[in-house]
């Protein structure tokens, strides 16, 4: 089982932008909270002022559901998922995700802090 943190997060979910390389990071319980982070995510693009056009994800479930698929058709966002079992599809997001990852671990075991931080 997965170690909770301070917060109760278990999962992430990150959103980059790949014309400016802007990257958000959202904290979350459960998978369930995707379309918020979502939802979210396009209300501050939105705000300064970026147009998305098109959402590019792994086919899991997370994103691969009727609510994503309503909230970013609402918005004239074009949908596309890359082939299943294929991250290289996904080079860019799964890279960050790695380095995410990875930058915390490192810091974790550096300062040796518990892992729940």
């Amino acid at each position: 089982m997965q170690e909770r943190s301070i917060g109760g997060s278990r999962y992430f979910v990150c959103f980059k932008d790949d014309f400016s390389r802007f990257l958000r990071v959202f904290f979350m319980e459960s998978k369930s909270e995707v379309s918020n982070c979502l939802k979210v995510f396009l209300s501050e693009a939105k705000t300064g002022g970026h147009t998305i056009k098109e959402f590019f994800s792994d086919g899991e479930g997370e994103f691969k559901n009727s609510q994503v698929c309503g909230m970013l058709q609402s918005r004239g966002i074009n949908i596309r998922y890359s082939m299943p079992y294929t991250p290289e599809q996904n080079g860019v997001a799964e890279r960050e995700n790695r380095t995410i990852v990875k930058a915390a671990r490192s810091i974790l075991h550096h300062k040796g802090l518990p892992l729940k931080l």
